[in-house]
């Protein structure tokens, strides 16, 4: 939770910086360019860097298997390279220069994205932490820099943004082959590239669904809104999403604990606690919107309160769905999950074509609330059918005694119950 704190914390640093910089116009150009740099990975990722901290994480990769998912991220990569130039050459002109330089970063973007996959399978959540820390401090310092001496432009803050992420890794990435060895399979249970395959097909079309639902809606608006009503949505969605990151953290923890540790009851505790958790900073933050958005952000980005009340109760959903979908990832039923996130890909596309001519950027965030909604419930019924039986929203009196037992347990320096 420490590394996924470093994203709202300096969201809120450098949030404000780039939207009174950049202007409602400018900030919707570099909305445009980061949807793009988030989304074309995902496209080709072939669900490689998921099947790698699975298998990973039990030690049953094999050298060959190892280098033979690296060439064929390189060749994913390059791929991306071309599909992101063909958006660029549609757009309007105003957004094509950023889109260019996130075209000649994402060659890089999956070997990284498998890299991490490797470190979080060795459950080196320390370095993880540190990675994002250093990544969003570098970011917030070249947004700070560049606005001070007046030259913070949409184009200027991609190479930030890219620089900062590419940079950020150089710590541990002289340690892959330490991590990559501690992937190995050192007993018979090592697998061959069938199920290795197998898992990354059904997990790529999970993430793809997944990430689509997040940030197509920013890609397809670059066709459908002005760049300033952009501008303005997507400070909505970054005031919204900020409880993500105690979701995130737990999600990745509970991924990872799968492989040696993990049952129905530990999860239905971990998911009720990250629900209410997850709430509780949505709740805070919905109170002081009207005041704190048009404060850090400026008047111009007012309309952005209504539009941030619109996401939250999708998203209030989508906290229970991102630990589902890890649940049935970890039952080795990521096809599953690619159901009931291309489920809520359907209400998304479906949405913005429906709505966003008619009602505009509120269009877009009433269809990321349903597509929400919409995605978790089908996860939810996907768990019951698998035979999953426990209480899965509301937190209980024990959930909060446990959590209490487990935080004294450990600074006292014991390690807790798991139950």
């Amino acid at each position: 939770m420490l590394g996924n704190l470093a994203a709202p914390v300096f969201s809120l640093a450098t949030g404000p910086i780039l939207a009174r910089s950049l202007a409602p116009e400018g900030r919707g150009v570099l909305a445009v360019s980061m949807a793009a740099m988030m989304f074309a990975p995902a496209l080709l990722s072939g669900g490689l860097p998921a099947a790698l901290l699975h298998f990973g994480a039990r030690a049953q990769l094999t050298r060959r298997l190892l280098r033979q998912v690296l060439a064929t991220a390189l060749a994913l990569s390059l791929l991306g390279t071309c599909l992101v130039l063909v958006y660029a050459s549609r757009m309007d002109q105003i957004y094509q220069d950023s889109l260019w330089l996130v075209a000649a970063a994402v060659v890089v973007m999956l070997p990284l994205d498998c890299a991490r996959g490797l470190l979080q399978a060795s459950r080196s959540f320390g370095n993880a932490s540190l990675e994002a820390w250093i990544s969003n401090g570098l970011r917030f310092s070249g947004v700070v820099t560049l606005a001070a001496v007046h030259e913070l432009t949409p184009v200027t803050a991609t190479a930030v943004v890219l620089l900062s992420s590419v940079l950020a890794t150089a710590r541990w990435l002289p340690a892959i082959r330490s991590l990559a060895r501690r992937a190995v399979s050192t007993t018979p249970d090592a697998i061959t590239g069938r199920p290795f395959a197998r898992y990354a097909a059904g997990s790529w079309i999970a993430q793809l669904a997944s990430v689509s639902n997040v940030g197509v809606d920013q890609i397809v608006l670059g066709f459908m809104a002005a760049s300033s009503d952009i501008g303005v949505y997507a400070v909505a969605v970054t005031w919204a999403q900020l409880p993500l990151f105690v979701v995130s953290a737990s999600q990745r923890v509970a991924i990872v604990r799968a492989g040696t540790d993990w049952d129905d009851v530990f999860v239905a505790r971990l998911t009720r606690l990250t629900i209410a958790a997850g709430a509780v900073v949505a709740l805070g933050l919905a109170v002081v919107a009207p005041v704190a958005i048009p404060l850090l952000f400026g008047h111009g980005y007012e309309p952005a309160v209504r539009l941030s009340y619109l996401l939250q109760p999708g998203l209030l959903f989508g906290y229970g769905g991102y630990m589902y979908g890890s649940l049935l990832a970890t039952r080795r039923r990521p096809g599953d999950q690619s159901w009931a996130e291309s489920a809520g890909l359907v209400v998304t596309v479906g949405g913005l074509a429906a709505l966003v001519p008619v009602m505009g950027i509120e269009g877009a965030a009433v269809t990321s609330t349903f597509s929400y909604v919409v995605t978790t419930s089908v996860l939810l019924r996907l768990l019951r059918r698998d035979g999953f039986r426990e209480p899965a929203v509301l937190v209980t009196p024990d959930d909060l005694r446990w959590l209490v037992d487990r935080v004294r347990g450990r600074s006292e320096g014991g390690t807790g119950a798991l139950r």
